[in-house]
Parts: structure tokens; sequence; C-alpha cells
């Protein structure tokens, strides 16, 4: 049966409904007209941001009768009413984005700081902008982009992500004209990128090497002063900063510290950081180069083969070592210095001659892990002379060369045991192989007699035997068979006995001891496969990481006081699970897998 609805229904459906939505369609929000902004919003890290909050206006507006015209400047014909401000002006957007990221209550479910405007009313962007109202300076927007679309600093699209910084402050900052204006060089970024810095950062990606932010600051940007530039580089190179100001030039007051070696130089601005020591693994690579064209080499000609740097970077620094330094030949402290680089160089040539003469002994039959993990430590101490010798202490550059030097010369004295062992072994193979040929010609004298006594008896000729070609065919074959099974006893054991040792593949374990050696907090380093491995007894039990710093592959130390690796040479830190808490790597320790089995513990790598 139908049902039927009244009549006052029906006109009401006929009259309300339409009503209702058309009243829908006349309320419209910002994101009705503003579709690129709202999507640009939905995918930054704003997107739960209201227009209003920014730009003013009213939550919704009825819908206009016609298509909205644009007019020339930032407000559109559309009356966005009277609380509506548009494009905020450049001089007030610090501010704006200050009423959120310095609002604590605001910021502190996000964990971000609230310090970012006053630091940047501190820096030299934020004077111009407060003081004097100049617009050409630096704000939010410019480094971060539009609000509408600002991303995760860790983003690869963002513009303040590490590989970004540069080309962004390059922006402002490589622009000759608005840097004349300000009476500031404009090739500062240009510096930057040839700097050992730069091409860390922007040809390796080591996000960990430092980028404009991280020596002038974020948001309080300011140029160090030369009396404050050793704190700065300190951040990273700690020891270097603390060794310099026990040095006799960290006393004085007008030293230009750190830039004056590393980045000084005529026509320079203290951006092109050079590095005087070049990593291990470099001094190697080239050390070997030489040899492939000169086979005997001189110690001059390995120095300046592995190092060559040096010498560019002091001639850059003389006119300022000059300023106090007047006599060269008459300075009583030139030799000092001198004699001390003639000891570190003499380390140097003493390591990549053990560690290429260690990869030699490698590509044979020998095992060389252990001398390998020996070398690790040895590293270690190379790389601690470079920021020993601030110090300009010989004593303690003495010290650390002899400890260098006592590594080297015990990897040295375990490759000549090895080499010696290697040396028996094949004097050995000598009466070995002797007798496998007596051996095989006795068999040979052997098969003859039998061969002449059996197969081809006196008084019978070949007609009447029908027997004798199977019967020399199974001599033959059981022979033959004899002698190879005897030759393969006898030889395979000597072939594998100096066989090489199979590099990579499969897995690999060794035993750390027993669950009850090691204490909680406690730490031992183990070898595996020739690499150093920290293991730590922490809470949840045994763990184990690389004991290779991911910078410079330094060995770490667990520190069982605060619970964490740190670094000798970089200051770097590792937290206990092995994340970098602060200084240059740019990556984690690498963990390995721990098993115990029963009261024994094993770390495993696949």
């Amino acid at each position: 049966m139908p049902v039927r609805l009244p009549l006052v229904g029906v006109v009401a459906m006929l009259v309300v409904v339409p009503g209702l939505c058309a009243a829908q369609a006349a309320e419209q929000t910002c994101t009705t007209c503003h579709a690129e902004q709202r999507d640009q919003l939905a995918a930054s890290v704003h997107q739960e941001l209201n227009c209003r909050e920014c730009h003013g206006g009213a939550e919704s507006y009825p819908a206009p009768d016609q298509p909205v015209a644009k007019t020339g400047d930032s407000k559109s014909a559309f009356d966005h009413g009277a609380s509506f401000v548009g494009r905020p002006p450049r001089t007030v957007i610090p501010a704006l984005c200050g009423d959120c990221h310095a609002d604590v209550e605001r910021m502190n479910p996000y964990g971000l700081r609230t310090d970012q405007l006053a630091r940047y009313k501190t820096s030299g962007h934020g004077q111009a902008l407060f003081a004097n109202q100049d617009e050409r300076v630096a704000v939010c927007t410019d480094c971060h982009g539009m609000p509408h679309s600002i991303l995760a600093a860790d983003e690869p699209a963002s513009r303040t992500h590490p590989l970004n910084v540069t080309q962004m402050c390059a922006t402002c900052h490589e622009d000759q004209a608005l840097m004349d204006e300000y009476d500031l060089p404009a090739e500062i970024t240009t510096e930057y990128r040839e700097s050992v810095h730069g091409r860390l950062l922007l040809e390796q990606g080591d996000t960990g090497a430092p980028t404009c932010a991280t020596c002038h600051g974020n948001h309080s940007a300011m140029p160090p002063g030369f009396a404050t530039v050793g704190a700065v580089c300190g951040q990273c190179h700690e020891h270097d900063a603390c060794h310099f100001a026990a040095s006799v030039h960290g006393e004085m007051e007008d030293h230009k510290g750190c830039v004056l070696c590393h980045g000084g130089g005529e026509g320079r601005h203290f951006h092109r950081i050079q590095r005087i020591t070049k990593p291990t693994g470099v001094m190697i690579e080239r050390y070997a180069h030489l040899l492939s064209t000169e086979p005997s080499p001189t110690p001059e000609q390995i120095t300046q083969a592995i190092h060559p740097d040096p010498k560019e970077i002091m001639t850059a620094a003389l006119p300022a070592c000059l300023e106090c330094h007047e006599e060269l030949e008459e300075d009583e402290n030139l030799p000092t210095l001198f004699a001390l680089l003639d000891e570190i160089a003499e380390a140097e040539r003493h390591y990549v001659w053990t560690a290429t003469r260690l990869d030699e002994v490698s590509r044979g039959v020998l095992l060389v892990d252990s001398a390998r993990f020996k070398l690790e430590d040895a590293r270690t101490h190379l790389i601690a002379l470079s920021p020993l010798q601030h110090t300009l202490d010989n004593e303690l550059v003495a010290e650390k060369i002899a400890e260098l030097n006592a590594v080297c010369n015990e990897v040295n004295h375990d490759l000549d045991e090895l080499e010696a062992g290697l040396g028996l072994r094949y004097r050995l193979l000598v009466p070995l192989w002797a007798f496998c040929m007596c051996l095989a010609g006795l068999l040979y004298v052997m098969f003859k007699r039998l061969k002449a006594a059996y197969v081809v008896p006196e008084g019978q000729t070949a007609a009447t035997t029908r027997e004798k070609p199977g019967r020399r065919s199974f001599l033959n074959w059981a022979v033959g068979l004899g002698s190879a099974a005897v030759s393969a006893v006898v030889a395979l054991p000597a072939l594998l006995y100096l066989w090489p040792a199979a590099k990579g593949g499969g897995a690999a374990r060794v035993e750390v001891g027993g669950a009850a050696e090691l204490k909680p907090g406690q730490s031992t380093m183990v070898q595996l496969g020739g690499k150093a491995v920290i293991v730590v007894r922490q809470r949840g039990g045994f763990r184990a990481f690389s004991a290779a710093c991911t910078h410079l592959g330094c060995l770490v130390t667990w520190d069982s006081t605060g619970g964490r690796f740190l670094c000798p040479c970089h200051a770097a830190v590792f937290d206990a699970s092995g994340a970098v808490v602060s200084g240059p790597p740019p990556a984690p320790l690498p963990e390995y897998q721990v098993k115990e089995v029963g009261d024994q513990v094993f770390v495993v790598a696949g």
C-alpha cells in the first residue's frame, strides 16, 4: 500500500530543503577559492593552522554573485572583512611567527624551542629589521619558505635541510649588489663550497659536516669574532680547542685562532677552511699510488705525496705569522715547530708503510685479522696527533708518536711472524712433494711389473688369450685409481695448507666469555673478522656495536658513568643505543647480534 505524505510535509520539503541548500552554498571558506594554498598547507608542518591566525578575516563568507577579480595589491576585490590583513608586511612577519613560536604552552607539545624570536632580534638580520625597518634583510619566510609550504628540517625538500642551507643563504649572500650595500663580501658561500666542510656536505652528502647555521647560529645569525671563533670550532673540534687554549698562542688576545692557519690568507674571508691532515684512507691510497710510479721513494717524496697541503696552508698563513715572528732565521720558536712537524711526518710515513704492508699480506694466504684489529688502534693514535699538535708541546706529541710507533711495530712483528711461518710451510712442502714424486714413481714401476707378470704370462700368445684385454683394462683402471687416490690423500692437505682463507660471505662469530665475567655497566673490546667490536652489558642484556666511530673510524670507548660511547678524536658522543648525540658523525654505530648460549656470550655477524 503506498505511503501518502501529508500535504504540509510536502510543502515543507519543497520550501525548506532548497533554502538550506542555498544557505550552505552561500557560506564559503578560504579554501573554496584558495585551493592551491589549501593543498600546500595540508602537506606542510602548519597543517593544523587556521587561515585567520596569519591573515585575519572571518571563518566563512557568503558566496559572491560573480567571480572575484584580483587587484594589483596584496588584497583581493572580494571583501574579507575589517579584520583581514591580507599578506603580512615583511616587517611584521617575525613577530607574527613569534605569536606561536614564542608561546611555550603552544610549542611544548611539539618539543620546539620558544626563543627563536628573541634570538632573531639579536642577529644582524633582526637588528636591521627592528631598529631600521629594513625590509631587505632576511625574515622567516626567506629561510623557511612561505608558511603554507614549510616542511620539517629533516625533509630533503626542506629549505632548511642541511644539504640545502648553503644555497638558501647564498640567495642573499651571493648577491653582489645587495652585499655591497651592507659592506659585506659576496664570496663567503663560494669559499665555503671549496672548504673541507663544504666538500663533505655538498659532494659527499655528509650531513654531520657544519653548515652556515652551525657556526653562525640559526635564528641568531651573527659572525663569530676572532675571540670566540675557537669556541665555535670547538663545538666539533673539542680536543683541538682545548689543546690550542693551553698553548702559547691561546694566551694571545689578538691571535685570530683557528682561521689563521686553516682559513686565512690574503683575499680570504675565513670560510675556505682547509684541512692540514688527510684521512688515513686517503694517505694510504696516495702512498700506494706513489709506489706504483716510484718503487723506492725518499721520505720527502712520501710526505709530499700523502700530505701536499701543509706547505700550501703555511705559506698562506705566513703573512699573519710574520706579524709576531718577524725574523724567521733568528726566531728560536720556529726550529721547535719544524722539529714537531718532522716527527709527525715520520710517524705518518711509518703508519702508511705498515698499513700498505698489511694490505699486501692480506691478499695472500695468511689470515691477518689480529694485525688488522691492532692497526685500527694505530689509526686512532694517528688521528689523535692532529689535535695534539695544537699544544706545540714536543713532549706530549712525542708520547703520542711513541704510542703510534709501538702499535705499528707490533703489527709489523705479527706480520714478520706470519711470513716466517709461511716460509717454513713452503720449505716443509719440498720433502712432502719429493715424497709424492717418489711414491708416484714407485707406483708406476710396480704397475709395469704387475702388467708384465700377469697380463702376458710366459708361454701364452695374444691369439690364445681372449680375456687378456679385459684383465689389462681392469688392472690399468685399478692401478690408476689407486695412484690418484694416494696422490690426492697426500697432496690435498698440502694445498689446503696454503689455500687462502675465504674473504667475505658466511657468518662469523666471536666468543666474549662467560656472562658472569662482565658486570652490568661494564664493556669489553673483542675482534670480529679483524674489526673492533665493543660489547656492553646494559640493563636489558648484552649489546654489541662497532667500535669504529662513523666519522673518521677512531675507536670509541664506553663511558660507564654516563652510559654513552665517546670518541677520543673529535669529541663525538653516542648514546647507549649507538645513536649520535653530538659531534660530527653522520650515522649511528652499527650494531651486531649478541647470542647467549648457556653461560657463554657470543657476538655474531652475518
